[in-house]
């Protein structure tokens, strides 16, 4: 029997928020943790979502040691903060074929315990959860290298990234090799990024920037940003040094609505940048001059 297959059977008898979540919770569980001779009442446990009662039951049978419990409880942790984030009257019935990514899941993230990183594993879970086969492998792997400070740090930069207007890809707009004063006291720094281009989810060159060729069109809230580029320097648009990676995208897709919110003071500033680099910008068919 395959995850996938455990996954339909043990969705079947859950009465839960989500029972996808906590499907794909208790395939994993029972693929890792319970044998041929398991009683059947554990795998009715399992059915009935009663995650806890069974693994208390395989550590007090010495079925489970504590390093397994201890993991096994922080990944049934971030499931269930994954479930509550899923939006059940949305989702649709997904096959999932890659069963192996919920194994990897399980095996990076049962080392995190602590609150806040289980939120933003969480988030990662419930997004491939309601985008079956989008999250990449790599992607895990580099949030089990990350510290807390540079999980803040990557939301505290996600704010300066406007939306293009396709809706499907974030441009960051950070121009530090010309203003490092003013982004650090927003405390982003050359260290800070380079720290995140290691973990593979920012890419950054100081001595030069980034080009948009001829027009640029981005979007944030209401509002529709277009650039037109410099007539004198062959329509190049100038952005800044830093873009997000494809695992950079992935992570900052997930990230909740308010970390990703594009300030006011930041837009009139980005605005300027372009401005200074004689590129036009034009914000809901209104010239800004």
């Amino acid at each position: 029997m395959d995850g996938n297959m455990l996954i339909e059977i043990i969705k079947g008898g859950l009465p839960i928020l989500n029972s996808t979540v906590s499907a794909i919770a208790g395939a994993v569980v029972t693929t890792l943790f319970l044998r041929k001779n398991t009683s059947t009442t554990e795998f009715e446990k399992i059915k009935a979502g009663k995650f806890k009662d069974v693994i208390d039951s395989l550590l007090d049978s010495g079925k489970m040691s504590y390093l397994e419990y201890y993991k096994c409880k922080n990944f049934l942790q971030i499931a269930q903060k994954a479930d509550t984030m899923c939006d059940e009257e949305n989702s649709t019935e997904q096959e999932f074929r890659d069963f192996d990514w919920f194994i990897r899941f399980y095996e990076y993230a049962s080392n995190i315990c602590n609150e806040e990183m289980q939120i933003l594993w969480a988030k990662v879970l419930a997004g491939e959860v309601q985008r079956p086969n989008t999250t990449s492998v790599t992607l895990l792997h580099t949030l089990s290298m990350m510290q807390q400070q540079q999980a803040f740090a990557f939301r505290n930069i996600s704010r300066f990234a406007l939306m293009d207007i396709k809706g499907d890809f974030a441009h960051l707009l950070l121009f530090i090799s010309t203003n490092r004063e003013s982004y650090e006291r927003e405390a982003i720094t050359p260290t800070i990024l380079k720290e995140l281009e290691r973990l593979d989810l920012l890419e950054c060159t100081f001595s030069d920037e980034y080009i948009f060729m001829k027009k640029k069109i981005f979007k944030t809230g209401n509002k529709v940003i277009t650039v037109y580029g410099d007539p004198e320097n062959q329509g190049k648009i100038k952005a800044g040094n830093v873009q997000f990676t494809k695992d950079g995208q992935l992570l900052y897709s997930v990230l909740d609505e308010d970390s990703k919110r594009y300030r006011g003071d930041i837009l009139d500033f980005t605005i300027t940048k372009f401005q200074r680099r004689n590129c036009r910008v034009v914000i809901n068919d209104r010239e800004i001059r």
